[in-house]
């Protein structure tokens, strides 16, 4: 018995393991999207259904490994005061559209439920969650319902369906790990628990009714089961079932009828008078001197995205793919925090913890940011504690509380979007046309030129490029994350080095060579192509070519380029050689538009990093690579979003 369990536990661990790195990305990509304040509010409730999905997708991953900390008690409640009520309604809304679409009637009554009570909201979640799901899933006709009502400090739960139910001879063992029962009625699928049924697509592992009562057993409360099947009238698995008139009869609407009846007792005492908990406000930056962090990740995907997100509030990150390239970088740089995967070939993450520790690499703070989440809380040789361990997928949130905790970091929130005036009901919204007219009566009248655009639609974009990837690789990653309102028509170089990053994004790649005898030819293609598209915005993302005057002429006040600048300025081949020779301080990067001028455009966007002695060309390199490339993308943002106004030589940026 013991082997099997250890060998259940191995299986759970790795299947564990396995779906959180893709889910790593698909929730951090939802979190952007629903941090975005410019999403239109249809779109930001569809995304919040999406990261609600993906994070109980995340909670029935953590669930597998949840049984094995319950008996081993190591699995500690965390009660704090919760929105019950909003909680619920959260819940409602994340199965209600499931049930409709399968032709289902799903009827809820949470009204009963109080605002705020004190409970360890995550556990609670898991458990209706489980539940529900289950009813919703093997219903396949009928209705499934959800009532919570709340007395003298004790919730109920009722979670019933019109399902074919569940036989008499499975209750007995509905809650048994793995069990699916053996009992197979006569409709096409089961009912609200996991027991099989004659379509085997529908069964589930078997895990998730058990994992929902161990956790209400936890909790103090009870999980009590009737049902009744074609066969038979009622059974239970629990005798005060038997003895319970309400558990065995059902509702009014169902008496009669096939199906299923969960009810869960709970104490969950209401917080009366307390003010509840505050959503977290956003992030933007943190006060002080700028923090540099290392992150340590195999997975070029994971990586990416995390050091993104970090770099918008601005830390310095450095990325490092392996333990061996940690190492390298840690005896270069000195660091404030240290971010590292486990699993890595060759030197895992324990290993590269320990071998920095060993040689005096560094002292700062360390946290493990895994998808082994089975390995939280054991003990180890490199100081690492449970506080010190976010899983994957990351909970963004969690990882700025430890590094606010471990750095000593004071916030600063982004400013809290003012609410939306006030429309009368009875007040028609005039249409484009409308607007447009009357805009331009004004104009006018002011001898102004107005130009009218929607908020909602990208602008069509084409990108030019050489040999040089940053730029697009940057660009790209931020427009698939809804980073940068444009819309990427097509990507034209003079060099085949990026096919297959453009067939990857699914945009059209066009490859066109380009000398002196061809380059009036090699232009007019371009030129061709940027119309046929549509483009309304050339990005010159390091596309190593000087345009000509027509050229310029041509894409005058819509083609943005960006280069790199020193001070002073180093002309000839190699200027990073030449730039570290002379030791200089500063490296900076300029996004302009383009002109015939060349390097010479109105300029959109400046910025500069602080560089030292210390510093190899490599580094000096890799610096310039990311100003370069957030530079570009702020630029590309502010043209895009039609903040930018082209005043004779210079530009006004409206922030």
């Amino acid at each position: 018995a013991d082997a099997a369990n250890q060998a259940k536990t191995r299986y759970i661990s790795a299947i564990s393991h396995e779906l959180r790195t893709p889910l790593n990305s698909i929730l951090g990509y939802a979190q952007l999207l629903d941090e975005d304040p410019t999403m239109p509010a249809h779109r930001k409730q569809s995304v919040g259904v999406i990261r609600r999905g993906g994070e109980h997708l995340l909670s029935l991953i953590e669930g597998t490994l949840d049984i094995a900390r319950i008996e081993a008690g190591r699995l500690t409640l965390e009660p704090k005061p919760m929105r019950l009520r909003q909680n619920l309604e959260q819940i409602v809304q994340l199965f209600e559209l499931q049930a409709v679409s399968k032709g289902l009637h799903f009827q809820h009554d949470v009204v009963g439920a109080p605002r705020l009570v004190k409970a360890d909201e995550r556990r609670l979640t898991q458990i209706l969650i489980n539940v529900l799901g289950n009813a919703v899933k093997f219903t396949q006709q009928g209705s499934v319902s959800f009532r919570a009502t709340h007395v003298r400090d004790m919730a109920v739960f009722e979670i019933e369906d019109t399902g074919p139910g569940i036989g008499a001879a499975d209750l007995d063992r509905i809650f048994e790990p793995f069990s699916r029962g053996a009992h197979t009625v006569a409709a096409p699928s089961n009912s609200a628990g996991d027991s099989p049924n004659s379509n085997p697509s529908s069964a589930g592992t078997g895990l998730g009714l058990t994992i929902a009562k161990m956790l209400t057993d936890l909790m103090g409360g009870e999980m009590t089961v009737s049902s009744r099947t074609t066969q038979s009238v009622s059974g239970t698995s629990d005798p005060r079932v038997a003895s319970d008139p309400a558990a065995s009869a059902g509702s009014a609407d169902t008496q009669g009828q096939p199906g299923t009846l969960f009810r869960i007792r709970l104490f969950l005492p209401e917080l009366r008078g307390a003010s509840a908990p505050q959503p977290q406000a956003v992030r933007a930056a943190y006060a002080g001197v700028r923090r540099r962090l290392l992150v340590v990740d195999n997975e070029e995907v994971d990586r990416t995205l995390l050091t993104r997100r970090l770099q918008a509030l601005g830390f310095e990150v450095l990325e490092a793919g392996s333990g061996a390239a940690a190492l390298a970088l840690l005896g270069r740089h000195s660091v404030d925090a240290i971010l590292t995967d486990l699993a890595m070939p060759g030197m895992d993450g324990w290993e590269t913890l320990r071998t920095i520790r060993r040689q005096g690499l560094s002292a700062a703070p360390v946290a493990v940011v895994s998808a082994n989440a089975f390995e939280k809380g054991q003990d180890n040789d490199a100081g690492i504690g449970s506080a010190d361990f976010i899983t994957k997928p990351v909970r963004f949130d969690e990882l700025l509380d430890w590094l606010g905790t471990r750095l000593q970091l004071s916030w600063l929130n982004a400013p809290a979007l003012p609410p939306p005036p006030a429309v009368s009901a009875s007040a028609p919204r005039p249409s484009p046309e409308q607007l447009d007219a009357a805009l331009q009566e004004v104009a006018a009248t002011w001898t102004m030129t107005v130009e009218l655009h929607r908020a909602d639609q990208r602008m069509p974009t084409v990108i030019l490029v050489s040999q040089h990837g940053h730029c697009i690789n940057d660009l790209l990653f931020r427009c698939k994350s809804g980073g940068l309102p444009i819309d990427v028509k097509a990507i034209i170089s003079n060099h085949r080095d990026f096919y297959q990053l453009a067939a990857s994004y699914n945009i059209p790649f066009h490859h066109i060579p380009v000398t002196a005898a061809t380059k009036p030819d090699a232009e007019a293609k371009q030129l061709e192509i940027i119309r046929a598209e549509g483009a309304e915005l050339v990005v010159l993302a390091r596309y190593m070519q000087v345009l000509s005057d027509a050229m310029c002429r041509a894409l005058s006040g819509r083609a943005i380029n960006i280069h790199h600048s020193f001070l002073p300025s180093f002309k000839g081949a190699r200027p990073y050689f030449q730039a570290h020779d002379r030791g200089v301080k500063l490296i900076g990067a300029t996004a302009h538009y383009v002109t015939a001028d060349l390097d010479e455009g109105p300029i959109i966007e400046q910025d500069v990093a602080r560089v030292d002695h210390s510093l190899t060309v490599d580094d000096l390199t890799s610096i310039r690579r990311d100003t370069e490339s957030q530079v570009l993308a702020r630029a590309i943002k502010w043209h895009s979003e039609r903040r930018v106004l082209l005043n004779g030589h210079k530009t006004v940026i409206f922030n």
